[in-house]
């Protein structure tokens, strides 16, 4: 039990500080800090799905205090910043968003608690060409983002062959020094792009701490609850689908000429609800739409788990209670932090000495964990600290590198398998 409430609170830490840092996004903040995870398959999980919650959480905050969005998916929140100008405009919206994140993550929950209690899902065939389809979808996406297209392919194509280093170094008859270990060299990759990232200069005008007041709860239970339907189906959309959840229920919500505060309160409600229903698919299919789903499920398969002890009952409890008090902590955060706390936090992630010590103590936990030679290790860092410095100086998606890296074995399997049934 100690090592779940470690394996939470770790992801508690790495939600806030993806949600709330500049530059960091919620996949390089699940990445650094997933070393230091006991290496047992309910701390993987609940530390992965805590980090991405806590990312939802905090993102909108980001946006309010620092006018830099903390995800993708707080973006429409830029657009009404206008509209809050005073620190009690700005704590007004903090509040809305964060009880509307914690509705939807209590809707997000009970479904997901209903489907793996009751199995309703569990003994659905899902045909090959509904994989393979979904792939299609995670890789056009992957292309797509941030449409740079012709970067995003190029770096596709090399992470592919660094994961399958080993059979085209065996086809050209070359023999390397190493085998590449692809987890290792992402973890090297991510871990350093916290001395190498470009942040942005963050500003505070003031330091003005608001106290707490009344929240109209009458006023707001509807709203919530349709924003967290939708954001339930919009998660099942893979790659991005916190990020659309947000984008359609803020332009849904402003084509009704809702107010402000309701525009980006509907945003951050959809996109929490989506953020926890991706799961579904890898949980009950085994299939990851999204980039960290996808590190998740190759950092268990290498360790030899499966995902089937989750549909234990005492298992489903314990995952289901230790997601709702994360998402009571960040709200009792989101609430009684102000200004002043976010500043500090500021200050600490853009400082290079935290990257240093942070990048250090995640590849010396791999190290540790995996029990490799120090030559080994420092063969990786030799390779990947260079691209590190490349992909954070020309400022490349780290979602292409997760895709290429990681996820070439099972999408390469999976289109065999479609031609195999359906055209050969």
């Amino acid at each position: 039990m100690l090592d779940i409430i470690y394996a939470s609170l770790i992801g508690i830490f790495s939600g806030v500080l993806s949600g709330l840092a500049p530059g960091i996004p919620m996949l390089l903040g699940y990445f650094v800090f997933l070393p230091l995870i006991p290496q047992e398959p309910m701390p993987l999980i609940l530390y992965a799905m805590t980090a991405m919650m806590g990312a939802q959480f905090f993102g909108s905050q980001a946006a309010l205090y620092y006018k830099i969005p903390g995800e993708s998916s707080s973006f429409p929140v830029l657009f009404e910043l206008k509209n809050f100008t005073s620190p009690k405009d700005i704590y007004h919206a903090v509040q809305t968003t964060t009880y509307g994140s914690l509705v939807a993550t209590v809707f997000a929950l009970v479904v997901i608690f209903f489907i793996l209690y009751t199995g309703v899902l569990t003994s659905m065939y899902l045909p090959v060409w509904i994989k393979a389809s979904i792939f299609l979808f995670l890789l056009i996406a992957t292309i797509l983002v941030e449409w740079r297209w012709i970067t995003n392919s190029i770096v596709l194509v090399m992470g592919a062959l660094v994961s399958r280093y080993e059979e085209v170094a065996s086809a050209i008859d070359v023999l390397p020094m190493y085998y590449f270990n692809t987890f290792l060299g992402i973890i090297i990759i991510f871990s350093t792009q916290l001395l190498f990232k470009s942040y942005e200069k963050v500003e505070f005008n003031d330091s003005t701490v608001v106290k707490k007041f009344d929240f109209n709860w009458k006023r707001w239970y509807r709203p919530f609850g349709l924003y967290s339907i939708l954001g339930s189906l919009f998660g099942f959309i893979p790659g991005h689908g916190a990020t659309i959840a947000s984008h359609i229920s803020y332009g849904w919500a402003k084509l009704r000429k809702q107010s402000a505060i309701q525009r980006v309160a509907a945003s951050e409600t959809a996109n929490n609800s989506a953020i926890l229903m991706a799961w579904i698919p890898l949980i009950i299919f085994g299939i990851p739409i999204n980039a960290i789903e996808i590190t998740f499920m190759q950092y268990f398969v290498m360790l030899g788990y499966e995902l089937d002890f989750i549909h234990e009952t005492n298992n489903i409890v314990i995952l289901v209670s230790m997601l709702l008090i994360s998402a009571l902590i960040f709200s009792w955060l989101a609430l009684t932090t102000n200004r002043i706390i976010y500043k500090w936090i500021a200050s600490l992630l853009n400082s290079p000495v935290f990257g240093i010590i942070i990048g250090t103590l995640s590849v010396f936990m791999f190290w540790q964990g995996s029990n490799y030679t120090g030559d080994f290790i420092a063969t990786h860092v030799a390779i990947f600290l260079p691209i590190s410095y490349i992909i954070a100086k020309l400022r490349v998606s780290m979602v292409p590198v997760v895709i290429g890296m990681l996820l070439t074995e099972p999408m390469t399997m999976v289109a065999q398998q479609f031609l195999q049934i359906y055209i050969l």
